[in-house]
């Protein structure tokens, strides 16, 4: 091996975020911890990378709700920023 980086990855520098239940029927629970406050709001995408719904945060810490009755049963993606790093889930809807 030449040329690689070596070096020593902070993971509390990630954004930890839980969302259930998966696969979802009716409603997805995203939890964002109290210390994410920079956190504005989650996209909702689809396979194809379009946003088909926003949630907002108001840079509130908590547990959301998201209505999932209106998807279409398939593979879905949430995604998160904190202005720093980005996480991104991914949930299925029966």
């Amino acid at each position: 091996l030449s040329g690689g980086n070596v070096g020593i990855l902070d993971l509390g520098q990630f954004i930890k975020i839980n969302a259930w239940p998966n696969p979802v029927e009716d409603v997805l629970h995203i939890q964002i911890p109290e210390n994410e406050s920079e956190i504005s709001q989650i996209e909702i995408i689809n396979l194809s990378g379009q946003i088909i719904q926003v949630i907002p945060t108001n840079g509130n810490s908590g547990l959301f709700e998201m209505n999932t009755t209106e998807l279409s049963p398939g593979i879905y993606f949430y995604s998160v920023a904190n202005g720093t790093n980005r996480i991104t889930g991914r949930f299925i809807v029966k």
